[in-house]
């Protein structure tokens, strides 16, 4: 949970470097930042959200399975006098 708030956070301070001044010759003197100008946003952008979201995901799956925690009844361990256990 906490990567996916980093990963986040890093998204949304991505943008304050629109307002370089590269990024104003390539993409035009209306870019600032949060505001592209002319420029469009890479396939990678949109990579990032689904991973996120990927990753939001797996952590709710993991946080409900390991809320589960019945045994299957056919996994009971049965003892033997000398210690030794076995699966039945």
């Amino acid at each position: 949970m906490l990567i996916a708030l980093l990963v986040c956070g890093g998204g949304a301070v991505y943008p304050v470097g629109w307002d370089n001044r590269e990024l104003k010759q390539s993409c035009g003197n209306s870019s600032a930042v949060y505001k592209l100008g002319t420029c469009q946003l890479s396939w990678s952008v949109y990579l990032l959200g689904s991973a996120v979201a990927l990753l939001l995901f797996c952590f709710a799956l993991s946080f409900c399975s390991a809320r589960e925690t019945t045994e299957h009844p056919s996994f009971r361990m049965s003892s033997y006098p000398d210690g030794i256990t076995s699966v039945t």
